[in-house]
């Protein structure tokens, strides 16, 4: 392969945005490079990596096992897919507490404060309930809705019922500034469908003649000049770039 301005490794949740947003430039060449394979558009994907009610393993997953406590072991699914584990997950869009934030900034991550974070998550979202408050975005790519009470599970409506009982508060909203209490989950989907990176940001970029896109593509070793990193090895190619941007978290050391 020749040099790229911009090359991805890992085209996760945060993979797949930056292709998107990049190839906008139409000077900026950009390759993505990701280790699972790559189902180009909805009609492409597996029922398991559509129906936000399945958690897919196997395959699309890295099946990777963490210790909990003592000697137990558990699975911590990890996407091995275009669109990573927001192609995989339960659907799930549960922000962080604001305090989060503001502390992380005061470790010297000043782009991680609340407010500066929060213009990033109304960009990205179009929340179906509370997208006309300030804190929450209406024409972003990714939907956000949540199940009415109405539509939960008798399990989750017995659970939701109980704890109120015991006296802990209903959020309405589980992604507001100020969230305390239980509420209904926000999630990433379309009915049951799983809107991840890859259908809402590589979707519309994939005819962009500026933007590559390769699954079943593992990175061997990135190639440093000194700090810097300028190319990657893959099956014993090396592939060239003005920036090599590591993306892929799950298995990326």
């Amino acid at each position: 392969m020749t040099g790229v301005d911009h090359l991805i490794v890992g085209a996760g949740t945060a993979g797949a945005i930056l292709a998107a947003r990049l190839s906008e430039d139409p000077a900026r060449r950009v390759l993505v490079l990701e280790a699972g394979p790559d189902y180009a558009d909805e009609a492409a994907l597996p029922e398991p990596l559509r129906d936000s009610w399945k958690t897919p393993f196997g395959t699309h997953d890295w099946n990777l096992q963490v210790t909990v406590c003592g000697d137990r072991r558990a699975l911590m699914p990890r996407g091995k897919v275009v669109g990573g584990s927001s192609q995989t997950n339960g659907a799930g869009v549960l922000r962080a507490p604001t305090a989060d934030f503001d502390a992380w900034a005061g470790l010297g991550l000043p782009a991680r404060n609340w407010e500066r974070v929060l213009r990033s998550y109304c960009r990205l979202e179009a929340d179906q309930q509370f997208g006309d408050r300030g804190y929450h975005g209406a024409r972003g790519p990714i939907p956000i809705t949540r199940w009415s009470r109405d539509g939960l599970l008798p399990a989750m409506a017995g659970f939701l019922d109980a704890t109120l009982a015991a006296g802990y508060p209903f959020c309405e909203d589980l992604n507001a500034p100020d969230a305390v209490g239980i509420g209904l989950y926000p999630q990433n989907r379309r009915g049951r469908l799983r809107m991840s990176t890859n259908l809402a940001y590589l979707g519309p970029a994939r005819t962009r003649p500026n933007l590559t896109v390769h699954g079943d593509t593992t990175v061997d070793r990135v190639v440093l000049r000194g700090s810097r990193a300028v190319a990657v090895e893959v099956g014993g190619e090396t592939i060239a770039a003005g920036e090599v941007i590591p993306c892929a978290g799950a298995r990326f050391r």
